[in-house]
């Protein structure tokens, strides 16, 4: 009896050790099989979130329509292609945001194109993509077989260099010539008569601006006269050849300084230093003007009729955004992914 309690003990007893072991085994098979699927996991993690994610990201939507962050890239790289821009260049820091802003707008003007009675062609689009390809050409001496053989193979390369697809680039093209007859059809309500000052202005580019700002007006009020105060504190060589001159400027073209220009300041009168934007530099830049004449009425030149006319067009765009569902969610880690990007272009050029 004692033997059959303590054969049975023991069997109990490996009984519960093979289990103990069996358990064991499975938590050990399952922990390997954890760290194996998450090996696994870390490239396919970093190709998603670096390689599969980046493209697909939304950065501009207007109503229903979306653009992606692989689109932009495409849009970049055909300027890069182009020519336009290099990868490596100083002004390529705001690029990318004005392509975003461009392709913005561009999605407006298209989708509000029916309600100004806008249309762009077939036609069109191929007469477009074909000055861009080709240039100005004189058909006369090349034969027209010559010039399409031509055209399909430089096309062919193009969108073989940039990355795009012919509709892609078709759309881009579509894009731009629904901007550019929005822009005329704008235009014709822009006055070719209206008010005007004759305006001189001394832009202060130094780092020391803040500093001479206050001896630039002393010298002024106290009888120097403004062209010699140009030749001393001007950087910009073309400014000081003109002594300032600015020149018969329309009412409108300077928006923001209306106000000071046709109102506020007396003939003659210096103005508090403004602070005005550098496009070319991205940055402020302190300015004074003096206007020494003023007119009810004078004509347009061209120059300020394509600024009134884009004047124009930007005031339609904000009362578009208004009523349309627009969001540009473009980031800073979208755009690094961008530059990045044009980078490895730029290398494999």
């Amino acid at each position: 009896m004692a033997n059959d309690r303590n054969s049975r003990l023991n069997r109990r007893r490996l009984s519960s050790r093979r289990q103990q072991e069996s358990v064991r085994q499975r938590g050990l098979l399952l922990l390997g099989v954890i760290v194996i699927l998450f090996i696994i996991g870390i490239p396919s993690f970093g190709y998603y979130q670096n390689i599969y994610s980046p493209p697909r990201e939304v950065v501009i939507k207007v109503n229903e329509t979306t653009y992606n962050l692989g689109y932009l890239v495409k849009i970049l790289r055909m300027l890069q292609g182009g020519g336009s821009i290099d990868a490596q260049a100083t002004n390529l820091g705001s690029l990318p945001f004005q392509i975003v802003q461009t392709l913005t707008e561009n999605e407006l003007i298209s989708q509000g194109a029916a309600r100004e009675n806008i249309k762009v062609t077939e036609k069109q689009i191929d007469d477009e993509v074909r000055l861009r390809i080709l240039g100005e050409i004189d058909n006369q001496e090349t034969p027209a077989d010559q010039l399409e053989r031509e055209f399909e193979e430089r096309y062919r390369l193009y969108l073989t260099q940039i990355q795009i697809t012919t509709e892609e680039h078709r759309q881009i093209v579509r894009g731009d010539l629904y901007r550019e007859q929005l822009l005329e059809l704008l235009g014709d309500n822009v006055p070719s008569v209206l008010p005007h000052v004759f305006l001189y202005a001394l832009p202060l580019d130094s780092a020391d601006a803040d500093q001479i700002a206050d001896e630039v007006r002393t010298q002024y009020i106290r009888g120097e006269s403004f062209e010699s105060l140009v030749e001393q504190f001007a950087t910009n060589e073309d400014t000081i050849r003109r002594g300032g001159e600015v020149g018969w400027v329309p009412q409108g073209a300077y928006v923001e300084q209306d106000p000071l220009f046709f109102e506020e300041l007396n003939l003659n009168e210096i103005s508090e230093p403004q602070m005005t934007f550098n496009p070319s530099s991205g940055e402020g830049v302190i300015t004074f003007y003096v206007v020494t004449d003023r007119v009810e009425a004078r004509n347009v030149e061209e120059k300020y009729r394509d600024i009134l006319k884009s004047r124009s067009l930007q005031s339609w765009l904000a009362e578009e955004r208004e009523v349309n569902d627009v969001r540009v969610p473009f980031n800073s880690d979208q755009y690094a992914w961008v530059i990045n990007e044009l980078q490895k272009s730029s290398t494999r050029r």
